[in-house]
């Protein structure tokens, strides 16, 4: 096994330290009011050394959300019971979905900004490939639970299980994104309870996979 050196071991610490950084300022901010002078000043470090760990502002959006999408990640493993029938195992993912976004409204803001980001990167880059091959694993980790669902006789065998997943993740990414940008006021407007309305919402869903 090889032995990580301390080199390498600092660069992942710094490299954690700007993405902290960036993540913050984001959130204060907003991505496109953000600039990296005012993340090096949040990192601690000069902007010459920032650009030694990330080529650009978009790099480090998309190492930003790659760390929000493994978090996200971790919300809906914990959810997930393996003796539950998948329609109970989407069912659990879909709340911590909303607890997910109690506790981080700001990464559904952020990722508005992918499209943008995608088109300013001139390169790949290891970071924008990392957001991707995650953001892909989510949609195919949904596909296999309805199709779990479809075996166990608790999910309807109508539906094509690798579409359903990217429509049921795309519905509910864009409803939490709403949810953030609206803030209280589309609550107060209607007098809806927050978690009232999202629970609705994810059983108007629910219904459609349900046999």
């Amino acid at each position: 096994m090889e032995v990580e050196s301390r080199r390498d071991r600092e660069k992942k610490v710094r490299e954690a330290e700007i993405i902290q950084a960036a993540e913050l300022i984001f959130r204060q901010k907003g991505y496109e009011d953000t600039s990296m002078d005012d993340i090096a000043r949040e990192a601690q470090f000069t902007k010459r050394t920032i650009y030694q760990y990330f080529a650009s502002k978009e790099n480090l959006l998309f190492a930003v959300l790659q760390k929000g999408l493994s978090r996200f990640q971790e919300y809906l493993n914990e959810a997930i019971d393996q003796n539950a029938t998948g329609f109970e195992m989407i069912q659990s993912t879909m709340l911590a979905s909303y607890r997910f976004y109690q506790d981080y409204p700001e990464f559904f803001l952020l990722m508005n900004q992918v499209g943008l980001a995608r088109q300013r990167v001139t390169d790949a880059g290891e970071n924008r490939s990392a957001y991707f091959t995650t953001n892909d694993a989510m949609f195919d980790n949904l596909a296999r639970l309805i199709k779990a669902g479809q075996a166990d006789g608790s999910i309807t065998n109508e539906l094509e299980p690798t579409r359903a997943s990217r429509s049921m993740l795309f519905l509910m990414t864009a409803f939490f994104n709403q949810l953030a940008v609206t803030g209280n006021s589309f609550s107060a407007h209607f007098k809806i309870d927050p978690q009232d309305f999202s629970t609705y919402t994810m059983e108007l869903i629910m219904r459609i996979l349900k046999k």
